[in-house]
């Protein structure tokens, strides 16, 4: 076996580093916990997808009227997002009774906007509340679900793929 040369020493520092670019990429977040609310029309009534940290949660009620089970305690004192579409008035709006902490989050869709909650632009996760862990980022959709969710750069992610792969190239070459 021969001993390590210095270039290869350093693509395998490149390649060490470039994992660790690729496994940290993957698991970047914002700051404190999500709530994603998607509504989706399917057969003409509306259907809600909420999801907790990326992880999709239950509900219950009636059509623009629904209770959403959280896994922890949540206190958002109220956000609001504007209809849109063809005919459509009125708000979406967010929040747990009082403002208070508590795992039941309320929304109501097609209807006015409460009084001195914040509207903030559909699809944009914006701060909306707090839980134990920090900030929650609130966002409300009306629009088609997403079918990937980007939870890092994908170029980062591909670049550090590209240099792990020829830094095991070149180590392959330099055994030969």
């Amino acid at each position: 076996m021969k001993p390590m040369q210095k270039s290869n020493s350093i693509w395998l520092g490149v390649a060490v580093a470039a994992a660790i670019v690729v496994s940290t990429c993957g698991t970047a977040s914002a700051t404190g916990d999500t709530l994603a609310i998607y509504e989706e029309d399917i057969g003409g009534s509306p259907v809600l997808f909420p999801y907790w940290d990326g992880t999709l949660v239950s509900y219950t009620g009636p059509n623009d009227n629904w209770t959403i089970t959280l896994p922890v305690a949540v206190s958002i004192s109220g956000f609001a997002t504007a209809e849109f579409g063809a005919g459509q008035d009125g708000y979406n709006n967010i929040w747990t009774v009082g403002g208070q902490s508590s795992t039941t989050v309320h929304a109501t869709s097609d209807a006015a906007l409460q009084t001195g909650f914040t509207v903030i632009p559909n699809d944009t996760f914006a701060t909306v509340g707090s839980d134990a862990n920090g900030s929650v980022q609130g966002l409300y959709s009306e629009g088609p679900l997403p079918t990937v969710p980007d939870n890092g750069s994908t170029a980062l992610m591909a670049l550090g793929s590209i240099i792990t792969l020829l830094g095991v190239a070149r180590l392959r070459t330099a055994k030969s």
